[in-house]
């Protein structure tokens, strides 16, 4: 068929308005594969929802320092990408600009006081690595409040920092998270990351339970390793406020032991245990061990040729245990590894009136000893110590008090959110808390942001000495046997073919 220049100009216009149309539909819409463990790179349900219902609008100000390496500058590139998509899933109610870092002294303090982190950032000139300050963080204002993002280093949590953010400035009426005090229970300046994260969608603070009604304004109460007896009284406040519909939850040790003795490390009686075993969770008084327990380190005195010191060894102490054995439920969503010390055992005997579940368990290889208990460092930990299976550390129940509204959250230890001087943060203990507060106020929509990420990957306690050194060389080994192998059958395979084409008789 002829093509005819009526014709030519039809297709033509066609095939630009075909492309004008796929370009906005690509605008307006996003299609990503995303085959990452933790689905980094796609927004969660719960980022969409605060994006939709945003009632004005936000402004978020990028500052990234020019001249950053590969790797800082992927960074910005996916923190811009994931700009891109907060504003079109916000319908325009994001705006986003990225404005250059200034150069004096003066303008990079204004930053620093707005709560951007000036660090430092390595940089090669000219064959030569100099040490730099830069930023790269953001400001997320709405109106005349504004919210910093310090620090933006990894792609994994910064969808939770824009998400969080974002919400803390357009919730107008956070509801009201109490602390109760009185009994020698931390104070929330103790848990940093649980206050920092709380402050996103809750008014803290603490409550005297002594005072009576002081719970009528908070929806959930938080009580944390009390070392004292609660009152009768105190404890018919905290009927009142679960009668009411309220929620509580529980951090307790049964228990009582540190790491400076040997013991006796006894039971810890607050009257706690007692009303809790009245609302159909019983905290059991006894220790719990763990094959999955850590290792701590035992100053010795030892003849040495300088004289008697007092010499670190190390030696296992399955009191302090790390878990990851997980129930499926909204608090425990996305929870990787959390670290336990000296647990006790929550079990479960609610009516019919309630309902309820564990959350947290044990390894298979776990021991109970009931208080009280002499710890000896010497003692050498056998499978005969790990025999009860595994056991529940944290529990859930609805319905208690004859209000089907109310909540109860028990952990079998109270000092896991706590951070303690010298001690490793692990993020999933302030996680496993704050997923809870959310479940008990009736707002998980963070739940899956603050949870987004793989965390650890650890081989199995279970695992003998030489099965784990077995896995690691068969990590690094198996990929190159591989290669071999196929080189070697390819270079076969060749050759065969060589020498079938050489017995071919072309005359």
């Amino acid at each position: 068929m002829k093509l005819t220049k009526s014709t030519l100009n039809i297709r033509t216009l066609l095939y630009i308005g075909i492309f004008l149309i796929v370009n906005l539909i690509a605008y307006r819409a996003f299609f990503r594969i995303d085959f990452t463990a933790d689905k980094r790179y796609t927004l969660s349900d719960s980022s969409k929802e605060i994006l939709q219902n945003l009632a004005d609008q936000v402004t978020i100000s990028a500052y990234f320092s020019p001249n950053l390496p590969p790797d800082f500058e992927n960074v910005k590139n996916d923190f811009q990408d994931m700009l891109s998509e907060f504003a079109s899933y916000s319908d325009g109610q994001v705006v986003y600009e990225f404005l250059e870092v200034p150069q004096e002294d003066a303008e990079k303090a204004k930053l620093q006081q707005s709560g951007l982190a000036q660090v430092q950032i390595q940089s090669r000139e000219n064959d030569e690595i100099k040490v730099v300050n830069g930023f790269m963080g953001a400001i997320v204002k709405l109106g005349a409040q504004q919210e910093p993002i310090p620090l933006i280093r990894d792609v994994r949590g910064m969808e939770y920092s824009l998400a969080s953010s974002v919400k803390k400035l357009a919730i107008k009426d956070k509801p009201k998270v109490g602390f109760v005090q009185g009994h020698g229970e931390p104070p929330i300046q103790q848990m940093p990351q649980v206050a920092q994260m709380l402050q996103v969608s809750y008014l803290g603070d603490t409550v005297n339970l002594a005072q009576p009604n002081s719970w009528s304004a908070f929806k959930t109460l938080v009580i944390l390793k009390p070392q004292q007896p609660y009152s009768p009284q105190e404890l018919a406040q905290l009927d009142e406020f679960l009668a009411s519909g309220g929620s509580l939850f529980v951090g307790l040790d049964a228990v009582q032991a540190n790491l400076q003795g040997q013991g006796p490390w006894g039971p810890l009686n607050t009257g706690l245990e007692t009303w809790l075993g009245e609302n159909g969770v019983r905290v059991e008084q006894s220790f719990l061990v763990d094959q999955q327990g850590i290792q701590i380190g035992v100053q010795t005195p030892q003849m040495t040729p300088f004289g008697q010191m007092n010499v670190t060894s190390y030696i296992d102490f399955p009191y302090i245990m790390q878990i990851n054995n997980f129930e499926d439920h909204p608090i425990t969503e996305g929870l990787e590894v959390m670290l336990m010390q000296f647990p006790s055992p929550v079990s479960l005997s609610l009516d019919s009136a309630s309902k309820g579940g564990n959350l947290v368990y044990t390894s298979q290889l776990t021991g109970k000893q009931p208080a009280p208990v002499f710890f000896n460092p010497n003692k050498q930990w056998t499978q005969n110590d790990f025999t009860a299976g595994p056991q529940p550390m944290a529990v859930w129940v609805e319905g208690s008090n004859a209000n089907k509204d109310s909540r109860i959250v028990v952990a079998g230890d109270g000092d896991f959110p706590i951070y303690q001087q010298g001690q490793q943060f692990i993020p999933d203990n302030a996680n496993f808390l704050v997923n809870a507060i959310d479940w008990l106020t009736d707002d998980t929509g963070l739940i899956q942001l603050r949870t987004k990420g793989v965390v650890a990957r650890p081989l199995e306690k279970q695992l003998e000495a030489g099965e784990r050194s077995l896995v690691k060389v068969l990590n690094f080994l198996l990929p190159i046997l591989i290669l071999l192998g196929f080189g070697i059958y390819r270079r076969q395979k060749r050759k065969m073919q060589t020498l079938k084409w050489k017995a071919i008789d072309y005359s």
